[in-house]
């Protein structure tokens, strides 16, 4: 059983446990007279009573349960004495292990007695208005351990959002810091200058290109002109030569039709 003890609700259904015997009427009688004292007293019952008279039925269940076994030991021990011999227990009644037995009887009769005392004073408690009051306080102090819990854990994620957070603003801080910003403006103006005498280049070569196009157009033009005259000197000698082939036909053809004709001159004489 732990320190902290199990309360009993009122009207258990737990049945009692089978080492306790039952009580006489005289006990019976007892626990009764003790109850009405007890709703007559009406003293405040706190946590902490219940928990100690817990514990001290604990502290005597398991005395009582020392005691049995010491019984059942010396019971034993005198079983094996009779074996053997040498003790008679009919003969000797108030041997000392019949002693110690009965002492321990009486004990653990005693101890029955208290803790049956004891649990019945516990059960009274547990039917008090304090008990259902003391219930109600353990699941208050349950919903308060669970909602502590859940703030826990709503804290640590703050935390480690916050920790994120403030890694972020060092970063940030880092990079964006006076001395960055100046350098990356010196930065800036340096590539600025760089993009706008390359704009400059840029434009000298469009210039260049533009003028060796033009020089390469007239100079198509030129070669195109030169090519044009050539063939068309190329023709015009083709032609002269075309009109000196007939010229020279022309002439062949005179003279035969001169030798044809003083032939057939001759022809008629």
């Amino acid at each position: 059983m732990s320190a902290r003890g199990e309360l009993i609700r009122p009207f258990s259904t737990r049945q009692p446990h089978s080492s306790a015997r039952l009580l006489t009427d005289k006990e019976q009688r007892a626990e009764r007279e003790q109850f009405e004292l007890i709703k007559q007293a009406k003293e405040k019952i706190s946590i902490e009573e219940i928990m100690e008279l817990k514990r001290e039925k604990q502290n005597l269940i398991q005395e009582r349960n020392i005691l049995r076994a010491k019984i059942t030991r010396f019971a034993d021990l005198a079983k094996r004495t009779n074996s053997n011999g040498s003790i008679n227990p009919r003969n000797r009644g108030k041997s000392r292990n019949a002693i110690i037995a009965n002492t321990l009887q009486n004990q653990i009769d005693s101890l029955t007695r208290q803790i049956a005392q004891k649990r019945s004073e516990t059960q009274q408690l547990m039917f008090s208005d304090k008990a259902v009051e003391i219930t109600e306080l353990q699941e208050e102090a349950k919903m308060l351990f669970m909602e502590a819990m859940r703030l826990e854990r709503e804290k640590k994620e703050v935390e480690l959002q916050y920790k994120e957070a403030q890694e972020n603003l060092e970063r940030i801080n880092a990079n964006y810091s006076s001395s960055v910003i100046a350098e990356q403006s010196k930065q800036i103006n340096q590539l600025e200058k760089e993009i706008s005498l390359q704009r400059q280049r840029n434009e000298i070569l469009r210039s260049k290109i533009s003028a060796i196009k033009e020089e390469q157009k007239t100079k198509s033009y030129i070669d195109a002109t030169e090519k044009v005259k050539n063939k068309i000197e190329e023709i015009k000698k083709k032609i002269q030569a075309e009109k000196e082939a007939i010229r020279a036909l022309d002439q062949e053809t005179e003279l035969v039709k001169i030798a044809h004709k003083e032939r057939m001159e001759n022809l008629r004489k």
